[in-house]
């Protein structure tokens, strides 16, 4: 008997979630199509101030959906959801690569239009069948700038979106890609391939990941030969290796790009090298690696420009690295923060933030964010807001017996404070501050974080919340 796909179950299922208003403070809670949780949710705010969050709704077994939700600015400080909204772009039920599929952990970015382009992984869990990237936009306004009485979806059809990459080993890294609006109707995606996978005599494993590079032009019909660039490899041979004591979990490499005050990429990741890969001996290292690379106008366009390495304690996992920029704070930076986390069963993860400062002469410079680490307590899940002058706060989840808040390190001001949540267990935040309105030099801070009061993670849903910034 063939499968329904889910996109034919939703039509015959009614949506509980109607139209809701908030204003600054308000904590939305997400609806989600699946049973089993919602997480892993990211946003983009566009000049508007309209918002896309995205995330992925889960069916158990690691078996994933990208949902997404626009939330309207409707002036006033009042922002509208509903559930005309609230969008299914990724489809596992489809089964286009196989029976045993999932589209796991998307990104948003917002274009210069106001529209939002998403960007998903779908894989076949088997590995028997290359995974591939998709993509969709959603349209929010008219080209006045006017909100649309409906928005327009572009995407290949129902559950799947154009496919902008259709050969990708997913390997243990699972691809996670990040996307950064290259300001002229086109983004680019930065994401991982792997192309080595081997395990020793003791059981671990050494595995090594291209970085690639695609640039996806929307000013270009989707379905002609210039929607999608071939992909460039920024940089290979990226070390992910995994001891059989302690293993790593979830994805792996984890490229995060923006644009810095010239429009050249910056991009961080993570690396773990194992003594022994590659047949040479030595200390175990784990890095987070920020690397600039020449703009697409650029006379050679994605050559290397910079590389620093950023490190705790090289022998710990330096994990989930998270950047963000401005060009508003007069001065061509980038700030991003990682998570330590000990290779030991006995973890105890700790936050780092820095920024590292393109426009000294002589290199890169590197500045420490503060973050107070507490040593009886674990940090993780760590985010990172960078605004004008030196407004740098890094965001993180802290741990407690019987709770799990999100904690703000602000650096100017070298200080701590909890971030306000609707849930005893709040997790994984993602931020984004923006001037808004824009050109008023006012700035507010855009949040999503998962989470609920039991601390169960087939219960989590996604949470949305604009603040104001002081």
């Amino acid at each position: 008997m063939r499968t329904l796909s889910l996109v034919f179950f939703l039509c015959l299922c009614p949506l509980a979630f109607g139209q809701r208003t908030l204003s600054y403070g308000d904590d939305q809670t997400l609806p989600t199509f699946t049973p089993k949780g919602a997480d892993h949710a990211t946003l983009a705010v566009n000049s508007y101030g309209d918002v896309f969050v995205a995330w992925q709704g889960t069916f158990g077994g690691n078996r994933h959906v990208i949902e997404g939700m626009v939330i309207k600015y409707v002036g006033n400080d009042q922002w509208e959801s509903g559930a005309a909204n609230h969008l299914l772009l990724g489809d596992m039920s489809l089964h286009l690569l196989g029976p045993d599929e999932t589209c796991p952990k998307p990104d948003v970015v917002e274009m210069p239009d106001g529209s939002f382009c998403i960007a998903w992984q779908r894989i076949d869990r088997t590995g028997i069948v290359p995974a591939r990237l998709e993509v969709a936009r959603v349209q929010v306004r008219d080209a006045q700038g006017q909100l649309l009485p409906n928005l327009i979806i572009d995407q290949q059809a129902a559950g799947t979106g154009y496919v902008v990459d259709p050969s990708i080993t997913s390997g243990f890294a699972g691809i996670m890609v990040d996307l950064v609006n290259l300001e002229d109707g086109s983004v680019a995606a930065v994401y991982a391939h792997e192309t080595m996978s081997t395990v020793n005599a003791q059981g671990d494993e050494y595995r090594e990941y291209d970085l690639r590079c695609t640039r996806i032009d929307w000013n270009q019909l989707p379905t002609s030969q210039g929607f999608a660039s071939t992909p460039v490899v920024l940089t290979s041979g990226i070390a992910i290796d995994t001891v059989l004591a302690h293993p790593l979990n979830g994805g792996q490499v984890l490229p995060d790009v923006v644009l810095d005050d010239n429009s050249n990429l910056v991009v961080a990741y993570e690396q773990f090298w194992l003594d022994g890969h590659g047949g040479v001996n030595g200390t175990s290292r784990g890095e987070i690696f920020v690397r600039r690379y020449a703009g697409f106008n650029a006379a050679n366009p994605l050559i290397e420009l910079d590389a620093v390495s950023l490190t705790n304690n090289p022998r710990r996992h330096q994990r989930r690295p998270n950047v963000a920029t401005s060009r508003a704070d007069h001065r061509n930076s980038v700030s991003v923060t990682w998570v330590d986390d000990e290779v030991s069963p006995l973890k105890t993860n700790t936050i780092h933030s820095r920024e590292v400062v393109f426009d000294n002469p002589g290199g890169p410079t590197v500045e420490t964010l503060f973050w107070g680490n507490n040593i009886l307590r674990e940090d993780t899940h760590a985010a990172i807001a960078h605004g004008p002058q030196r407004q740098r706060y890094t965001f993180g989840v802290r741990f407690f017996p019987s709770a799990a808040q999100i904690l703000v390190g602000r650096t100017t001001q070298t200080d701590m404070t909890t971030f306000p949540v609707a849930v005893r267990y709040a997790k994984r935040p993602a931020v984004s501050l923006v001037e808004f309105p824009a050109a008023s030099g006012r700035y507010k801070l855009f949040a999503s974080y998962e989470g609920d009061n039991l601390n169960n993670p087939e219960a989590y849903q996604v949470h949305f919340v604009v603040v104001r910034v002081p």
